[in-house]
């Protein structure tokens, strides 16, 4: 089943923006996500582009002896037994999610619900986060004792940022990724905006540009990726590129060739093969003031 038009809410990075009103704070789960929705024959599980996810027959199975009334979960699948490495426990997750028939080993975490499946399918919330949280507290304790679902705790409500940051330095400490603020009077926002911030562990490095990819579309002249040295091996950044740095870095490719960025990411990841990759890497800046003698990788 492939649901068109489909839409969910996601986070913004909190960088400066203000705290409006009171958030409730929940830690950042780094899986796989997923809604839930209710039909006449139980729980159908969808990707966040819409495509039915099958194969977790025990999650579906704990989801429909719950007698649960509202009609839309969204949550996070990841696997059962958590490590105190969130990027592993991402890999692992991966892995079960992408293969065939019966997925064991998955649980999912619920973090938000609607009432109404028809309404979120028409991108409209019925109710304000608070009044979801209260909802999602009830669910919390009957599903209780379940295996493969649970709900996302509450771990803080307010406005206090140290708080705020003692937590996620807590989650960060036992392995986490991050922390979740939802604000308390927004609806379910469909698509991506400051009523859901994200506060996640990111890294700075410098690397060394080795080669240019054009890019594509309206980017065809201009460029699309720099391929960038990270310890003894190459990653790609795509992303946080302004279209005058494009134009600049593919108008100056020659004299750029071998000079320092600096770029962020959140985690680093290895494939089957041993490969290093960077999750989420994005350019941040040329460094004209880094070279051979001061630059080091």
């Amino acid at each position: 089943m492939q649901l068109d038009k489909f839409k969910v809410q996601l986070a913004v990075v909190l960088n400066d923006q203000r705290l409006l009103g009171d958030y409730t704070a929940t830690e950042k789960l780094d899986g796989v996500r997923a809604v839930a929705l209710k039909y006449a024959d139980g729980f159908h599980l969808f990707s966040r582009q819409g495509r039915e996810i099958t194969g977790l027959n025990d999650v579906i199975s704990d989801l429909n002896s719950a007698d649960i009334e509202h009609e839309v979960l969204d949550g996070e699948l990841l696997v059962s037994r958590r490590s105190r490495d969130a990027s592993a426990d991402f890999r692992k997750t991966m892995s079960i999610a992408n293969t065939k028939g019966n997925k064991t080993g998955i649980k999912y975490h619920i973090f938000d619900v609607e009432r109404s499946r028809e309404a979120f399918l028409n991108h409209f919330s019925i109710n304000m986060y608070n009044e979801r949280r209260t909802t999602l507290n009830r669910l919390r304790m009957a599903l209780k004792g379940r295996k493969n679902v649970t709900v996302v705790p509450e771990l803080y409500t307010g406005s206090d940022m140290s708080e705020i940051h003692r937590i996620y330095d807590d989650i960060i400490t036992r392995g986490g990724e991050g922390v979740v603020l939802n604000r308390n009077s927004a609806m379910y926002h469909f698509g991506r905006g400051n009523d859901m911030l994200k506060i996640k562990q990111q890294y700075d490095n410098d690397g060394r540009i080795v080669g240019f990819k054009r890019g594509l579309g309206r980017f065809s002249d201009s460029l699309g990726a720099l391929e960038v040295t990270y310890k003894d091996t190459v990653v790609t950044l795509g992303t946080g590129f302004t279209d005058a740095d494009r134009q600049y870095i593919w108008d100056n490719r020659d004299n750029l060739m071998n000079s320092i960025v600096t770029y962020k990411y959140t985690s680093e990841t290895h494939d089957n093969r041993g490969n290093i990759n960077l999750r989420f890497a994005r350019f941040v800046s040329l460094r004209p003031d880094k070279n051979d003698q001061n630059f080091e990788n």
